[in-house]
């Protein structure tokens, strides 16, 4: 057996919120056989401090003593404490180290445009009441300027789905040709091939034997985002980077099964637009059936849109059937871009104008070169710039304008930043990374591109209105007992069992939504899956509740799910019609952990494709726990 004298136990959570004042337990233990005096020593780091301690303590022979102090915590970032006693000229030490979040909700301005003469900005001045407010500037002749906040935004995206992870490694492959040599650009790409096979990887734990794609571990399969997952594995495999030949092989068997309409996913029969994309994959791999491809030209798969023309002549020309390919270019030359709208909503949920208009330049470069018809495309994606939204959009406008500006060198610019009351000029393309002291940034020049994203985290109002279901998207939560009466919130005691109760309900269906559930730091998830406990009746989850899937973090839950359409019907009793809300109900066991003033976050839901849809509820903004 081996063990010190003295041995320094304390009791505290795994994380704390910004604010928070919570009672910890530090347990010290003489493992001697003698009594012992002993010194207590602590230090910390700036944004943790702790309450006064007693400087000597004695402690009898083989027994402990429980001393108690109080953590504040004040500013997001790692905290760390560390708690040296001394006895008979013996130091024994304990580091504790806790993340600090902020309680408080990541709000983003972006401001992005050209650039003649003088640009001014005044940021909100609610972001200046936050010390952490940061701001990031990216200043250049061309897009490219807006493409690299992009790349890093795309790269930080905080979920990971199948099509997620697919559109970080196409962001991750393509990078090098936006970022410079610059300490931002050093630091962005300093572990990217890690981060590329650790992609890879990820993809690999969703793969099925059959070679499709789940859209999270254990869930369903879409199959556009199973086809876009292969496109990016299959590029990556090109480009040189180690894709097990397992995988690959794998992926041949799905996406022919796909183009020769084998089987279907969930009943969803596979469109055209499906068929044409599997089959063109396997087309640049030289894995393409004539027969296939003769039977897809034969019964125009390809006349329904911009990206299934252009992969239709991509394939002609890879098997060298000029006349053919002629043909479907000419059909691309007299397309009607004003069609493109409503063109984008065939085929499957992910498909966007920008989108489509990001693979067509992609296809239209890569197999017929950039010329007038790129140079089209080129300036109808420059106007629908402000559109990106999406992962999936961002990472397949990346794509294409890595190729489009391949070999272009970016001119001379002379651009003068006032920032934070200083002003410093600029001669060539430049990203900055700083906090924001100053409202003010004035950006002056010629024909510049400037991309300016100021984020901080701002304080959110309490939101507890439950009645009124009025936005595309609701959330509301409230915390209730094991019979599902709700308690008040400020009525808390160490150790008891409450649950978060969670509705959240839309207008219309939306798919993807991401519900966010943030916790106080007083509070323990209970992670059922971990043993048998059984839920009362009154706490468990309305039968319509069908996660995609569940993340049980330390500080939060993530559930990933589909809302489908409310309805309406005639109810014969009442003799009138009435609305169904699509309504979801669902609940998380949660432990009081802690004593203390804790911060209460709120919760969020929003659609992950399109952020302006989103909603969130929070019922005070802390709680006290006896």
């Amino acid at each position: 057996i081996v063990k010190d004298d003295i041995v320094i136990k304390p009791i505290y959570p795994l994380f704390l919120n910004d604010g928070d004042r919570i009672s910890v337990a530090i347990r010290i233990f003489n493992t001697t056989k003698a009594p012992l005096k002993a010194d207590i020593k602590t230090d910390s780091s700036k944004n943790i401090s702790l309450s006064m301690l007693p400087k000597s303590i004695r402690l009898e022979p083989e027994s402990s003593k429980v001393i108690r102090t109080t953590f504040f915590a004040d500013g997001i970032g790692k905290g760390e404490v560390n708690i040296t006693v001394t006895s008979k000229n013996k130091s024994f030490f304990h580091q504790v180290q806790i993340p600090i979040f902020s309680p408080d909700s990541l709000q983003t301005k972006v401001y992005r445009g050209e650039g003649d003469k003088k640009v001014v900005i005044n940021v909100p001045k609610e972001y200046l009441k936050n010390k952490d407010t940061k701001v990031k500037i990216s200043l250049g002749k061309t897009y490219k300027a807006i493409i690299k906040n992009r790349i890093s935004n795309l790269i930080n995206y905080p979920y990971g789905c199948s099509e997620q992870i697919s559109s970080k490694l196409l962001a991750l492959l393509y990078a090098k040709d936006f970022l410079g040599h610059d300490e931002y650009s050093k630091e962005l790409l300093k572990d990217r091939d890690n981060f590329i096979k650790e992609g890879i990887l990820q993809l690999l734990t969703l793969q099925r034997p059959n070679g499709d794609f789940e859209y999270f571990q254990d869930s369903k399969v879409d199959p556009y985002v199973s086809i876009y997952a292969s496109d990016v594995l299959l590029s990556l495999k090109d480009k040189g980077y180690k894709v097990p030949k397992e995988m690959t092989d794998k992926i041949y068997t799905s996406l022919k099964e796909i183009t020769q309409r084998r089987r279907e996913y969930d009943l969803i029969e596979f469109s055209k637009f499906y068929r044409l994309y599997a089959a063109y994959l396997l087309s640049n791999q030289k894995r393409l059936s004539l027969s296939t491809l003769n039977m897809m030209y034969d019964k125009n798969f390809y006349k329904y849109d911009l990206v299934s023309l252009y992969m239709m002549a991509a394939m002609l020309k890879n098997t060298k059937m000029d006349f053919e390919m002629k043909k479907v270019l000419s059909k691309i030359d007299s397309f009607d871009y004003e069609l493109l709208d409503e063109n984008s909503k065939f085929g499957d949920d992910f498909r966007s104008t920008i989108r489509d208009l990001s693979f067509a330049l992609y296809l239209q470069i890569k197999h017929f070169g950039k010329d007038k018809r790129a140079d089209k495309l080129f300036e109808k994606i420059a106007d629908s710039f402000d559109t990106l939204k999406s992962t999936q959009d961002k990472a397949f406008a990346i794509r294409a304008m890595a190729l489009y500006y391949k070999g272009v060198k970016e001119g001379k610019m002379r651009v003068s930043l006032l920032l934070n009351g200083k002003k410093r000029e600029f001669y060539k393309p430049k990203v900055l990374f700083s906090s924001l002291k100053d409202p003010l940034i004035e950006m002056e020049g010629e024909d510049f591109r400037y991309d300016v994203e100021v984020s901080g985290y701002l304080p959110l109002k309490t939101n507890v209105s439950n009645k009124r279901f009025d936005k595309k998207l609701n959330i509301y939560r409230e915390f209730v007992n094991s019979k599902g009466e709700k308690i008040n919130i400020q009525n808390l005691k160490q150790g008891e069992l409450i649950y978060s109760k969670v509705i959240i309900n839309s207008k219309k269906a939306i798919k993807n939504i991401v519900i966010n559930e943030r916790i106080p730091s007083c509070f323990e998830i209970v992670n059922e899956r971990l043993g048998r406990s059984m839920r009362p009746q009154a706490v468990q989850n309305n039968k319509n509740f069908y996660p995609l899937s569940v993340d049980i973090r330390d500080d939060r839950v993530l559930t990933f799910l589909d809302l489908e359409e409310s309805f309406v019907y005639y109810d014969r009793k009442m003799k009138k019609k009435r609305i169904v809300n699509n309504t979801v109900i669902f609940y998380t066991p949660m432990r009081v952990v802690s004593k203390g003033v804790f911060k209460m976050p709120a919760i969020f839901a929003e659609s992950m494709y399109d952020p302006r849809i989103n909603d969130y509820s929070k019922s005070v903004s802390e709680i006290e726990v006896k």
